[in-house]
């Protein structure tokens, strides 16, 4: 049995409705060794050799990645390497500055999953809604005083993260990161956005 609750979607449009979506709830991490201890009980092979085989699988994948190679895995997917700045790099910014190869890193691995292993999720799938309440933000703040914190935090750091916003705000994570792409977009806010994606933070405008 699986738990699944219904996270509502960000109002980006600020036309007051909101839309939820579904996804899992809870669930814990399964270990390498839980996995070959059951992998073993249905082969010849032990559960010391299975995680030998996927040691194995581990360390040419990585190597196939970081030549540039898509790597296929039937039943599974297929896995490719995502490339992003290291975290002291600046993005660039055409005419102004360039960045070069010791600027990168490989930043994730991207995996288009093969439909035959969501058919196996999907067999014998039983779903019940969590019994728990998601967190919600807080409300003991308006959001000029929260832009205010911001701005205060910023006189004495060079920089403001989603997290440390959520820190002093109270906000839960979805709400504090289209807050401050808010702010950062509004001219006299008193700071904007600085980086990309995951390496995107908030500096004084």
């Amino acid at each position: 049995m699986a738990y699944y609750k219904m996270q509502a979607l960000p109002d980006l449009h600020g036309e007051g409705t909101k839309t939820t979506y579904p996804r899992m709830a809870g669930g814990r991490v399964v270990t390498t060794d839980e996995l070959a201890e059951r992998a073993g009980e249905e082969s010849t092979f032990s559960a010391g050799e299975v995680k030998g085989i996927l040691a194995s699988v581990c360390k040419y994948l990585a190597w196939h990645l970081r030549e540039g190679d898509r790597v296929k895995i039937d039943g599974l997917g297929i896995f490719s390497a995502s490339l992003g700045l290291a975290d002291d790099a600046e993005p660039e910014v055409p005419g102004v500055t360039r960045r070069n190869a010791r600027s990168l890193r490989v930043r994730g691995v991207n995996l288009r999953v093969d439909k035959h292993l969501v058919n196996e999720m999907n067999r014998g799938l039983r779903l019940e809604r969590s019994p728990y309440r998601p967190g919600r933000s807080s409300t003991r703040y308006t959001p000029e005083e929260r832009l205010a914190l911001a701005v205060e935090h910023l006189a004495a750091h060079p920089y403001l993260t989603v997290n440390d916003y959520r820190t002093f705000t109270g906000l839960c994570a979805t709400p504090a990161r289209e807050e401050l792409r808010r702010w950062a977009s509004t001219p006299g806010s008193g700071l904007r956005a600085s980086g990309r994606g995951s390496h995107r933070v908030y500096v004084k405008e």
